[in-house]
């Protein structure tokens, strides 16, 4: 029985490692494309611009953040409390963690990137400065998930 359970868990994760991977490519072919276009722009004389980072950018920081977040219970965790502030126990009912030391696991990793807080004894909950950068990531790279479906390795 336990056999069952650990293959059905791998096979969990192996599905959302799948989409995870799915959705950075769709999202790497859609920067891809929107440098293309803006590169073309810019030798027709066209509009200026494209990304260009932010002076004194911390780019270890970013690193760490996207490290982070690029485990797949890690952005399940976070995803929910962006929902809402919510319990460690609450989060283990919720995504089928097997333990709270799982869970505490993830959120201390979560913690140390600044994208996770602990404002009251045993709730966990997205920092504000982590919100609106974790919003617009997500809704990049998730928001694309349906056209990432198509690729095939």
């Amino acid at each position: 029985m336990a056999a069952k359970k650990d293959k059905g868990g791998i096979e969990s994760l192996r599905t959302d490692v799948q989409a995870l991977s799915e959705a950075f490519f769709s999202f790497r072919e859609a920067m891809l494309a929107d440098a293309a276009v803006t590169q073309s722009e810019q030798r027709k004389g066209g509009a200026s611009g494209g990304f260009t980072a932010p002076a004194g950018a911390d780019i270890d920081g970013a690193a760490s953040m996207l490290a982070a977040l690029g485990q797949p219970q890690r952005l399940r965790i976070v995803m929910l409390l962006a929902e809402e502030p919510t319990s460690v126990p609450i989060m283990v009912e919720k995504l089928g963690l097997k333990t709270t030391g799982a869970a505490y696991h993830h959120l201390n990793v979560l913690t140390n990137t600044g994208i996770v807080e602990q404002p009251q004894r045993g709730t966990f909950a997205l920092t504000a400065s982590a919100s609106g950068k974790v919003e617009a990531l997500l809704t990049a790279v998730l928001g694309n998930a349906e056209s990432g479906k198509k690729r095939k390795k």
